[in-house]
């Protein structure tokens, strides 16, 4: 491919000295100032590398002799007064010491251009750019690399026909590109002027990306994912917390007010992706015709494709992508599009999206419809609002009236970082737009958490916060207020045994069925009583028998998981304490011992019966005298719980998941699942016809991986390539 030449530049009043130790030394006396534009220095590359030193004025270059031993570096002394040596402009000291080696070097001084070719290494700024051929301008500080070229800085790796940049305007392109990324570390890693530790000036030896595309993929890892779910969540918690940690102890179950809806969480920072052309800004980039995928492996399973995208860097934790008709690909074969141009990528939950779909038939008639906007969003506060439209109320309810304000309602959502180890947490629900009904159609919860080294103290109040307590059905707690301490989880020293603790004070105002809390004069059987807590736990788990994962590539053993699946069988013993005090004089107190097995048979990577999972818990409760209250009553004393998950055929799994009070001899929930699991992404369908909720999920995973990507469609690369061959010989 020929190679254009850059454009002549003056020669300025400071050049950068280069170290040419493969010059011709047996001319003695031979110095920099007779080298002209016409009269270039080839160098042999593997003596030793050229090295850009500093900026020193000509007449220190005029001095400089070649007349020492080849093994010696050439230095060049700077004038030690520094009077006559101006000074360069900031912006062009930024490409700092370079590397360069090849097979053939040449210098143009009079355009100030390095030429080098065949297997070229650049290494600079904590980055190794290689090619066929790369021209350095030292004045413009550009940067031209053609044929097979690589730039690898960090995490980012960028391939192409051809790369250009600009270290001045921290401005370049990338021709037929193609790579890896992390969107985390982007915008830093691709800002070619600043060092490896984002100080100008680094200078670390990466591995090239001549040997890591040589290299087969190899040591997948699953980090995490993207979840989004439309439907409702179940929450377990020992005080009727809102808890994600699934080894707290639970005697109820908890489902806050906000059971049904959209929720968004996790975030993908490993992308490959190919584009006719990128192009590098300050802080980020942006492509034209681009695919991108989570998957390491090709062909991917999954893609997001676009006219273009721009990404940018909002803060060090948060990055900006906006997509031009931008759409999600599976397979290769169904694409959806995602009406979705704008996406922030960070740690916290997102709540966006053109619409999404949600059921709740207790409070908001069965199916409706919302969308998410997002008014105030920075470090310390962020406040999402949430419109909802009942659909199926307005279709089938109310007179078939769509203008019905009972039809509408409306999600608050705020979430702040008041101060390090200080959160603010707060939610309201209200599913009518009538102001008369607010007071029976509202639901709310807004939590101040503090740490407390490893502990957090947790203050809440919540407001007709749903309870659904086993075979007691749902109950509503009208108003509670008070605070939570909860422990992390303690592992005591080499026995395995975890155990965590936790201990609040509530004030409360629920339902009671003790007639003697209750005035004859009353319009409820509400009744308010302080609560206090205190409850341990303690876990330990043995592994009764463990398997082997499947040794075969990662395209076989990764088919319909984002990990390997190994076999495995496991027991758990559990031991929770709970004791309770109310305002009235009344104690509850409950020891729950709990049994449970689990495991998971074969590896989940052949088409027919090739993975089963199970689990069966369980759980005894001696409990003294009860509660007055009814969501918190420890009503089933023997509870049974089975699960199995069975794959079918392919990436098809069905499962259930069961709870039986023995002491009632019913079930009390009861969830059915059917999914559709593959490497890169997963659909999961949800319901529970107990609890009358459902849920539609999808899981875009994240992934690690170690050696070269390879083109997402090969055949429609390897005819790309031939194209340009052919054009290029016409």
């Amino acid at each position: 491919m020929a190679f254009p030449v850059l454009p002549p530049e003056p020669v300025p009043a400071e050049l950068q000295v280069l170290e040419v130790p493969s010059l011709d030394r047996s001319i003695p006396g031979q110095s920099l100032e007779k080298l002209t534009a016409q009269q270039s220095v080839e160098a042999n590359a593997s003596v030793q590398p050229i090295r850009v030193l500093e900026s020193v004025s000509p007449e220190a270059v005029s001095q400089a002799e070649f007349s020492r031993d080849a093994s010696e570096p050439l230095v060049i002394p700077v004038d030690p007064a520094g009077t006559d040596a101006p000074t360069l402009p900031e912006t062009l000291d930024k490409m700092g010491v370079l590397e360069l080696t090849s097979d053939t070097q040449e210098f143009d001084q009079g355009r100030s251009v390095i030429t080098a070719q065949g297997d070229v290494l650049m290494r600079f700024q904590g980055g190794v750019l290689s090619a066929d051929r790369i021209q350095i301008n030292t004045v413009s500080r550009i940067v031209v690399a053609d044929g097979n070229a690589a730039l690898v800085r960090g995490q980012q790796r960028l391939r192409g026909d051809r790369i250009e940049y600009n270290i001045t305007q921290e401005t370049g392109r990338v021709l037929a590109a193609s790579g890896r990324f992390n969107t985390a570390a982007s915008g830093s890693e691709l800002d070619l002027s600043q060092g490896a530790d984002g100080e100008a000036g680094g200078f670390v030896r990466p591995t090239s990306d001549r040997i890591t595309q040589a290299e087969p993929i190899s040591n997948v890892a699953n980090p995490g994912a993207i979840r989004i779910t439309t439907g409702f969540q179940t929450n377990f918690g020992l005080f009727d917390q809102e808890d994600d940690n699934p080894d707290r102890p639970s005697d109820t179950i908890s489902l806050p007010f906000n059971v049904s809806g959209f929720r968004q969480e996790g975030s993908i920072s490993n992308w490959r992706f190919q584009a006719d052309e990128l192009k590098l800004v300050p802080g980020g980039w942006k492509a034209d015709t681009i695919s991108m995928t989570n998957d390491p492996i090709s062909p991917p399973q999954f893609e997001i494709r676009a006219e273009s995208i721009q990404a940018r860097a909002l803060s060090p934790l948060v990055d900006e992508i906006v997509a031009e008709r931008p759409r999600y690909v599976f397979e290769d074969k169904v694409a959806i599009p995602t009406f979705r141009r704008r996406v922030v990528l960070d740690r916290r939950p997102r709540d966006d999206g053109l619409v999404t779909f949600g059921f709740d038939s207790r409070d908001r008639g069965g199916l409706f419809v919302e969308r998410t906007f997002e008014p105030i969003s920075n470090e310390k506060l962020r406040v999402n609002v949430t419109p909802q439209f009942y659909l199926q109320r307005a279709l089938f309810d109310n007179g078939a009236n769509p203008f019905d304000l009972d039809n509408y309602g409306v999600d608050l959502d705020v979430r702040g970082n008041l101060r390090p180890g200080t959160t603010l947490n707060g939610k309201v629900n209200i599913s009518t737009a009538d102001p008369t009904e607010f007071g029976e159609n509202t639901r709310s919860r807004v939590t101040l958490s503090q740490s407390l080294g490893r502990h957090s103290l947790d203050l809440s109040h919540s407001y007709r916060t749903r309870i659904y307590n086993g075979s007691i059905g749902f109950r509503t707690v009208r108003q509670s207020y008070g605070a939570v301490l909860q422990s992390p989880n303690f592992t005591l020293g080499d026995t395995g045994i975890v155990v965590n603790y936790q201990a609040g004070v509530q004030r409360i105002t629920a339902d009671t069925d003790r007639a003697e809390l209750l005035t004859a004069d009353r319009d409820n059987d509400r009744v308010t009583l302080n609560r206090y807590q205190a409850g341990a736990s303690a876990n330990r788990g043995f592994s009764l028998w463990r398997g082997q994962a499947l040794e075969a590539p990662p395209e076989e053993t990764l088919r319909y998981s984002p990990v390997p699946v190994v076999p495995f069988a496991s027991l758990n013993l559990g031991l929770t304490g709970l004791y309770s005090a109310y305002g009235n004089g009344d104690t509850q107190q409950s020891i729950t011992s709990t049994l449970g097995v689990s495991g998971q048979l074969g590896h989940f990577a052949r088409n027919w019966l090739d993975y089963t999972s199970f689990n069966a818990v369980y759980s005894q409760a001696v409990r003294g005298q009860e509660s007055p209250f009814e969501f918190d009553r420890i009503q089933d004393t023997r509870v049974l719980s089975l699960g199995v998950k069975q794959q079918i055929y392919g990436p098809m799994r069905f499962g259930f998941q069961t709870s039986l009070s023995l002491d009632e001899g019913e079930q009390f929930s009861t969830d059915y699942t059917l999914e559709w699991s593959r490497r890169a992404y997963g659909v999961e369908l949800r319901y529970n016809p107990i609890l009358e909720l459902g849920s539609v999920s999808l899981r875009i995973s994240d992934f690690l991986w170690n050696g070269g990507s390879r083109p997402f469609n090969t055949n429609q690369r390897d005819e790309t390539a031939e194209k340009a061959a052919k054009d290029a010989t016409q």
